[in-house]
């Protein structure tokens, strides 16, 4: 099964810490076998606003094999080639969690739908969202604007909402950038 992978720079799991093997000179990455315990975790395109990290790799997985709420589970992985445009992607995916989020914020206080605590806690998000939009911090811009989704839903539905525009965002950038389909 192809799929994505987050790693931090260097092709380092977040989580784990651990180095893995990349491809080198167009031959796939060495294989990577997990204890059952833990797993080789990896996304379909609709989890990848979950998990964003500095590096995204197309990966393979092969063994026993689950699809759970927002990620997958394999005994086995190994990493395919790395998504070079991932680095602009995803500043560009920043700055649009943040400006979509500034629109959303400004349009609810201005048609007066916030009580002036709430739309201080949204201001406090949106701010937060462009702050780490501009240092390059994805991963919590986007998080930032699914929490304020929330409160301006009223509910958790508005974070569910928020993280598959997101990834809708995500899957037509990486359609536009020609990276293959996972």
């Amino acid at each position: 099964m192809i799929a994505y992978k987050f790693l931090s720079r260097g092709a380092v799991g977040p989580f784990s810490g651990y180095r893995w093997p990349t491809p080198d000179g167009g031959a796939a990455g060495a294989w990577v076998e997990a204890t059952p315990a833990d797993g080789i975790h990896a996304c379909r395109r609709s989890d990848l606003p979950y998990w964003i990290d500095e590096e995204l790799w197309i990966a393979e997985l092969s063994g026993d094999i689950r699809v759970t709420h927002h990620q997958i589970v394999a005994s086995r992985g190994r990493l395919l080639a790395r998504v070079e445009a991932w680095h602009e992607l995803a500043r560009a995916f920043a700055l649009d969690c943040s400006a979509t989020l500034r629109a959303r914020v400004e349009s609810a206080v201005a048609l007066g739908g916030a009580a002036a605590n709430v739309a201080a806690l949204l201001r406090g998000y949106s701010g937060d969202a462009e702050a780490f939009a501009q240092h390059g911090n994805a991963s919590a811009a986007a998080f930032a604007a699914a929490r304020a989704s929330a409160v301006l839903a009223g509910d958790a539905g508005g974070f569910t909402a928020e993280r598959r525009r997101q990834a809708a965002w995500i899957e037509h950038a990486l359609a536009l950038a020609r990276v293959p389909r996972a």
